[in-house]
């Protein structure tokens, strides 16, 4: 019996592009996207899929991020033409926030209401090239959310200076990683 199937778009149903293959520019909303995966190092309970803990109510990832410890998000061999997700981008957008309810600086390093102290990097993870700058989270980039604890986030990615590091350009880039900066 012949079968013919073709990709499409679990939350809208729209068809995706199949040759050579198809990679979201979204990494996660609701869900991680299609071609990435996540790498949790050093974390407490990490979870990717938490109902009503996103903005509005909406499903989450949420996680407690040790000291030195990050969020990878991996797109494998995603720097081989047709892929290449971060190629045409302008920026990375998300929104974050501290989940925490303790002013206790031993229990949480970033109190209630405030924007998590965080650096993102971007790299090519198959050949262990990065970008030439890290991005450490800040109220330039951010902006909060009336009547919440929510940031909206949005970093131009020329922040990264990727085409003065040893990954070269934008193209080439399958990682970014949210690291815990606080000490």
């Amino acid at each position: 019996m012949p079968l013919e199937y073709r990709p499409v778009d679990c939350e809208t149903g729209a068809p995706l592009k199949s040759i050579p293959g198809y990679v979201s520019e979204v990494i996660y909303s609701h869900t991680i996207k299609a071609g990435w995966t996540f790498q949790p190092y050093s974390t407490k309970d990490t979870r990717l899929l938490v109902p009503g803990q996103g903005v509005g109510g909406a499903t989450a990832l949420c996680s407690t991020i040790s000291q030195g410890g990050a969020l990878a998000f991996i797109c494998r061999e995603c720097s081989r033409p047709g892929y290449q997700p971060f190629a045409k981008a302008q920026r990375l957008q998300m929104t974050i926030r501290s989940n925490t309810k303790s002013l206790d600086p031993f229990a949480s390093s970033t109190p209630p209401g405030q924007l998590p102290l965080l650096k993102i990097f971007m790299m090519n993870d198959e050949q262990k090239l990065y970008c030439g700058a890290e991005v450490v989270l800040a109220p330039t980039y951010a902006t909060k959310q009336p009547g919440g604890d929510w940031y909206n986030v949005t970093i131009p990615l020329s922040a990264w200076r990727c085409n003065a590091g040893s990954v070269g350009s934008l193209a080439a880039v399958d990682r970014l990683d949210v690291q815990n900066t606080n000490i």
